[in-house]
């Protein structure tokens, strides 16, 4: 079994220095600087590959070492050389096209402000969903930054990173005037308008007709977008109304009157009672003034 030579890494990329692409250096990594190592084995590892932005030095001795492994000539070997990872900088084009291929859709807005300079290994350029860091206030136009990485290697990746204006296009509901809390918006109250919102950020509302009979969970301005976050439904059963009743028991359905102990939202369980006999029991809210008896005691 080959052992690894153990090679000595430096925080410097020297102008001089053998690039190498892959993972591992191998003899015809070496064979491109020294033609005499072309009569050796072309896929031998000598080492592992430095990683980007440093180089690996290898001795004279080493090279003697080798050469004697494989029946070369050791004297021609008197000084020492070295090998660096295969990096280049980014390129517009590049982050461009990772960029829109992220977002995947069509006609998404994308304008490149600036990325990262550092050269990069050759691989794979990623920019994940997680890696998109947004102001909570952020505006229509206004830059994000979007961390990615190139992967590279065996499982091995190099971070980088874009600041862009993104953007995708669509229609939300916004609020003619001021929503109050709890109360039931109507049609009149709310418009349809275009606007703009980040890549990956769940779509708001885009019909009039999603809103109108919600109730806001907290107030909405004049102008501001009605958020589907904020809704709630009313409640279709307050507490002292009479409701019908479809009580089932088997294959058996009996209907009767009932008056509401607590209020309810539509799929909701609420209390009822059994005016004629005082007893209570639980039934689920099928609509305004409409219930369905799910345990009842009555």
């Amino acid at each position: 079994m080959k052992r690894f030579l153990m090679l000595v890494s430096l925080p410097m990329i020297a102008g001089d220095c053998l690039p190498v692409a892959g993972d591992r250096v191998t003899v015809a990594d070496l064979a491109r600087a020294l033609p005499a190592f072309a009569a050796a084995p072309a896929t031998d590892v000598l080492g592992y590959a430095p990683e980007p932005g440093f180089h690996r030095s290898f001795s004279a001795t080493d090279l003697q070492r080798w050469a004697r492994r494989y029946g070369l000539n050791e004297s021609r070997f008197t000084a020492g050389a070295c090998v660096e990872r295969t990096a280049a900088p980014l390129t517009e084009a590049a982050v461009l096209e990772a960029l829109r291929l992220a977002i995947a859709m069509p006609g998404a807005r994308v304008e490149l402000i600036e990325f990262s300079r550092r050269p990069v290994p050759g691989g794979k350029l990623e920019f994940p969903r997680s890696g998109l860091v947004a102001s909570p206030r952020w505006r229509s136009g206004e830059p994000v930054v979007w961390k990615g990485r190139m992967k590279y290697g065996s499982g091995r990746s190099f971070p980088v990173w874009a600041r862009a204006v993104v953007g995708i296009t669509g229609r939300h509901v916004v609020a003619r005037r001021a929503l109050p809390v709890g109360q039931v918006i109507t049609a009149d109250q709310v418009t349809v308008e275009d606007y703009e919102r980040l890549p990956f950020a769940p779509p708001e509302p885009a019909e009039i007709e999603e809103v109108v009979g919600s109730i806001p969970r907290r107030s909405i301005e004049a102008g501001k977008a009605v958020s589907a976050a904020v809704l709630g439904q009313p409640r279709v059963v307050e507490k002292g109304d009479r409701v019908a009743v479809e009580v089932r028991t088997g294959s058996m359905k009996l209907t009767m009157d009932a008056v509401s102990e607590t209020g309810g939202r539509s799929g909701e369980t609420v209390v009822l009672r059994n005016p004629s006999s005082g007893k209570r029991f639980r039934a689920r809210i099928e609509g305004k003034g409409r219930a369905v008896s799910v345990s009842p005691t009555a």
